[in-house]
């Protein structure tokens, strides 16, 4: 199980979630509102929202190394 979560919120900017995956490296990004699940945001999200290129950021750089999932 993953010990840290990152969180994204659900009046986060697409850019700024797309970069919090990238920063942590991940996949999947845990949309949270008042301290409940409310969704997830995966790299596919970002492609159908038309932010190809963010997304193949991403996946570049969750490639190099071990992201937490």
């Amino acid at each position: 199980m993953t010990e840290k979560i990152i969180t994204g919120y659900l009046d986060m900017k697409v850019d700024e979630a797309a970069r919090l995956m990238q920063e942590h490296q991940i996949k999947r990004l845990v949309v949270v509102d008042n301290d409940s699940l409310s969704g997830v945001v995966s790299l596919g999200d970002l492609g159908v929202e038309g932010a190809d290129d963010v997304a193949a950021d991403i996946v570049s750089e969750v490639s190099k190394g071990k992201g937490n999932n």
